[in-house]
Protein backbone atom coordinates (compact mmCIF):
# COMPACT_ATOMS: atom_id res chain seq x y z
CA UNK A 1 0.00 0.00 0.00
CA UNK A 2 1.45 3.35 -1.02
CA UNK A 3 0.76 6.54 0.79
CA UNK A 4 0.18 9.78 -0.99
CA UNK A 5 1.78 12.92 0.34
CA UNK A 6 -0.56 15.09 -1.67
CA UNK A 7 -2.81 15.76 1.31
CA UNK A 8 -1.02 19.06 2.00
CA UNK A 9 -0.68 20.05 -1.66
CA UNK A 10 -1.71 23.66 -2.04
CA UNK A 11 -1.51 24.48 1.65
CA UNK A 12 0.42 27.61 2.57
CA UNK A 13 3.48 26.79 4.59
CA UNK A 14 5.88 29.31 6.10
CA UNK A 15 8.45 28.48 3.42
CA UNK A 16 5.94 29.06 0.63
CA UNK A 17 4.79 32.29 2.24
CA UNK A 18 8.38 33.57 2.47
CA UNK A 19 9.06 32.52 -1.14
CA UNK A 20 5.88 34.27 -2.32
CA UNK A 21 6.80 37.39 -0.36
CA UNK A 22 10.31 37.37 -1.82
CA UNK A 23 8.89 36.98 -5.33
CA UNK A 24 6.46 39.89 -4.87
CA UNK A 25 9.26 42.03 -3.40
CA UNK A 26 11.61 41.21 -6.28
CA UNK A 27 8.98 41.91 -8.97
CA UNK A 28 8.04 45.19 -7.27
CA UNK A 29 11.69 46.20 -7.03
CA UNK A 30 12.31 45.43 -10.71
CA UNK A 31 9.18 47.38 -11.72
CA UNK A 32 10.12 50.38 -9.56
CA UNK A 33 13.69 50.35 -10.92
CA UNK A 34 12.43 50.37 -14.52
CA UNK A 35 9.85 53.05 -13.70
CA UNK A 36 12.40 55.32 -12.02
CA UNK A 37 14.72 54.97 -15.03
CA UNK A 38 11.81 55.83 -17.35
CA UNK A 39 10.96 58.92 -15.29
CA UNK A 40 14.60 60.04 -15.12
CA UNK A 41 14.74 59.74 -18.92
CA UNK A 42 11.59 61.90 -19.14
CA UNK A 43 13.12 64.48 -16.81
CA UNK A 44 16.32 64.61 -18.87
CA UNK A 45 14.41 64.82 -22.15
CA UNK A 46 12.39 67.86 -21.12
CA UNK A 47 15.42 69.53 -19.58
CA UNK A 48 17.46 69.81 -22.74
CA UNK A 49 18.58 66.30 -23.68
CA UNK A 50 15.75 65.64 -26.12
CA UNK A 51 14.41 66.78 -29.47
CA UNK A 52 12.21 69.83 -28.87
CA UNK A 53 8.91 70.34 -30.66
CA UNK A 54 5.16 70.25 -30.10
CA UNK A 55 2.75 67.42 -29.35
CA UNK A 56 -0.89 67.60 -30.40
CA UNK A 57 -3.05 65.17 -28.41
CA UNK A 58 -5.47 63.29 -30.66
CA UNK A 59 -6.95 60.67 -28.32
CA UNK A 60 -6.96 59.54 -24.70
CA UNK A 61 -7.88 56.19 -23.17
CA UNK A 62 -8.77 55.77 -19.54
CA UNK A 63 -8.87 52.60 -17.49
CA UNK A 64 -8.99 51.79 -13.80
CA UNK A 65 -5.28 52.39 -13.28
CA UNK A 66 -4.35 55.30 -15.51
CA UNK A 67 -5.05 57.63 -18.39
CA UNK A 68 -2.99 57.30 -21.55
CA UNK A 69 -2.98 59.89 -24.35
CA UNK A 70 -1.68 59.63 -27.89
CA UNK A 71 -0.87 62.31 -30.38
CA UNK A 72 1.31 63.66 -33.13
CA UNK A 73 4.75 65.09 -32.42
CA UNK A 74 6.51 67.51 -34.74
CA UNK A 75 10.04 68.66 -33.97
CA UNK A 76 10.86 72.37 -33.94
CA UNK A 77 12.89 72.08 -37.14
CA UNK A 78 10.21 69.92 -38.81
CA UNK A 79 12.53 66.96 -39.37
CA UNK A 80 10.65 64.56 -37.05
CA UNK A 81 6.97 63.67 -37.41
CA UNK A 82 5.74 60.82 -35.19
CA UNK A 83 2.50 59.39 -33.80
CA UNK A 84 3.24 58.44 -30.20
CA UNK A 85 2.18 58.36 -26.57
CA UNK A 86 2.10 61.77 -24.87
CA UNK A 87 3.02 62.15 -21.18
CA UNK A 88 1.62 65.43 -19.94
CA UNK A 89 -0.29 67.40 -17.36
CA UNK A 90 -3.32 66.01 -15.52
CA UNK A 91 -6.56 66.54 -17.40
CA UNK A 92 -4.84 66.58 -20.78
CA UNK A 93 -7.34 65.88 -23.53
CA UNK A 94 -7.77 65.61 -27.28
CA UNK A 95 -7.17 68.64 -29.52
CA UNK A 96 -4.69 70.18 -27.05
CA UNK A 97 -1.22 71.14 -28.26
CA UNK A 98 1.73 71.30 -25.89
CA UNK A 99 5.40 72.19 -26.15
CA UNK A 100 7.13 68.82 -25.79
CA UNK A 101 10.31 66.85 -26.33
CA UNK A 102 11.23 63.31 -27.32
CA UNK A 103 14.34 61.24 -26.65
CA UNK A 104 15.26 60.88 -30.31
CA UNK A 105 13.86 60.62 -33.83
CA UNK A 106 12.59 57.06 -33.22
CA UNK A 107 11.10 57.65 -29.74
CA UNK A 108 7.72 56.13 -28.91
CA UNK A 109 6.65 58.77 -26.40
CA UNK A 110 6.76 62.52 -25.92
CA UNK A 111 7.04 64.43 -22.66
CA UNK A 112 5.26 67.77 -22.42
CA UNK A 113 7.08 70.68 -20.86
CA UNK A 114 4.02 71.33 -18.67
CA UNK A 115 2.65 69.35 -15.75
CA UNK A 116 5.79 67.50 -14.62
CA UNK A 117 4.50 64.15 -15.89
CA UNK A 118 7.78 62.56 -14.77
CA UNK A 119 6.98 63.47 -11.14
CA UNK A 120 3.34 62.28 -10.96
CA UNK A 121 2.84 59.01 -9.06
CA UNK A 122 0.25 56.51 -10.31
CA UNK A 123 -1.78 53.87 -8.51
CA UNK A 124 0.39 51.12 -10.02
CA UNK A 125 3.55 52.71 -8.64
CA UNK A 126 2.04 53.08 -5.18
CA UNK A 127 0.92 49.46 -5.28
CA UNK A 128 4.43 48.33 -6.24
CA UNK A 129 5.92 50.50 -3.52
CA UNK A 130 3.94 48.82 -0.70
CA UNK A 131 5.90 45.50 -0.63
CA UNK A 132 9.20 47.34 -0.88
CA UNK A 133 8.21 49.68 1.95
CA UNK A 134 7.10 46.73 4.10
CA UNK A 135 10.47 45.02 3.65
CA UNK A 136 12.42 48.23 4.35
CA UNK A 137 10.39 48.95 7.50
CA UNK A 138 10.72 45.32 8.67
CA UNK A 139 14.49 45.32 8.17
CA UNK A 140 14.80 48.69 9.89
CA UNK A 141 12.73 47.36 12.80
CA UNK A 142 14.94 44.28 13.13
CA UNK A 143 18.17 46.28 12.85
CA UNK A 144 17.06 48.88 15.37
CA UNK A 145 15.98 46.22 17.87
CA UNK A 146 12.25 46.51 17.39
CA UNK A 147 9.65 47.49 20.00
CA UNK A 148 11.62 46.01 22.91
CA UNK A 149 14.63 48.22 22.15
CA UNK A 150 12.36 51.22 21.59
CA UNK A 151 10.70 50.70 24.98
CA UNK A 152 14.12 50.45 26.66
CA UNK A 153 15.30 53.66 24.95
CA UNK A 154 12.10 55.43 25.98
CA UNK A 155 12.55 54.29 29.58
CA UNK A 156 16.15 55.55 29.51
CA UNK A 157 15.01 58.94 28.21
CA UNK A 158 12.31 59.18 30.88
CA UNK A 159 14.82 58.25 33.60
CA UNK A 160 17.29 60.86 32.32
CA UNK A 161 14.59 63.50 32.19
CA UNK A 162 13.42 62.69 35.71
CA UNK A 163 17.01 62.87 36.98
CA UNK A 164 17.54 66.24 35.26
CA UNK A 165 14.30 67.59 36.71
CA UNK A 166 15.26 66.40 40.21
CA UNK A 167 18.72 67.95 39.86
CA UNK A 168 17.18 71.25 38.72
CA UNK A 169 14.76 71.18 41.67
CA UNK A 170 17.59 70.56 44.13
CA UNK A 171 19.59 73.44 42.61
CA UNK A 172 16.55 75.72 42.92
CA UNK A 173 16.17 74.71 46.60
CA UNK A 174 19.91 75.32 47.22
CA UNK A 175 19.63 78.79 45.69
CA UNK A 176 16.54 79.52 47.76
CA UNK A 177 14.15 79.88 44.84
CA UNK A 178 11.95 76.99 46.01
CA UNK A 179 11.26 75.83 49.58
Amino acid sequence: MTRSHDADAGSMTLGRLVALGALVFFISLVFLNADVRHRVDGYRIIHGQGVAGTARVTSCEEDVLSRVCYGDFVSSDGSVHRRLRVNGPPGMGPAATYPAAIGGPHADEAWTLQGKAWARVSKVQLTALVPVALVVVSVWTLVSGGPVAWAAALLLLRTRRSAEQESARQEAVRLGRVH
